[in-house]
């Protein structure tokens, strides 16, 4: 048996630049550019089905701990939330969690605690639920602010 060498083949340029403008490259989470389609997609769903779409803004996360700044590759989001749920990166200590398919109201904060009481985070949390018909950014928007992340802007 004889073993060849195989040259590896380099990404093309294109590929890697919408890779790094959809993914964090740090945590290989989704970034604001998926995060963006990930809740209109929701959003299109929600609105078929008669649900609703949660979005949980966790701003200046640190361990609940030792108050270290938290980083988010080691947090067990599969372990608290549904496969379709989309965990996004959208600043260094912030991070986003859109909800699919939410009943009521009551669901979202549900969520949350269930998140922050697996992961041991501590920071200021903005918690969203969709109106009929809201557009992506205007709920991403009311999230954000809701955590005190006055600095966000929609027009990306």
């Amino acid at each position: 048996m004889t073993v060849e060498a195989v040259e590896e083949i380099p990404m093309p340029k294109s590929v890697s630049l919408q890779y790094e403008r959809l993914f964090d490259s740090s945590t290989g989470l989704p970034g604001i550019a998926l995060l963006l389609d990930r809740v209109e997609m929701a959003l299109v769903r929600a609105l078929r089905i008669r649900r609703q779409v949660g979005v949980l803004w966790f701003a200046e996360v640190r361990s609940w701990r030792d108050g270290a700044d938290c980083p988010f590759s080691g947090i067990p989001f599969r372990s608290v939330l549904r496969l379709d749920d989309t965990v996004a990166r959208v600043s260094e200590r912030g991070f986003v969690v859109v909800c699919n398919d939410l009943e009521d109201e009551e669901d979202a904060p549900a969520i949350a605690q269930r998140v922050l009481g697996a992961t041991k985070l501590a920071g200021r949390l903005g918690i969203a639920v969709s109106r009929p018909s809201e557009p992506a950014r205007v709920l991403l928007t009311r999230a954000a602010h809701q955590a005190g992340v006055t600095n966000w802007s929609p027009g990306w």
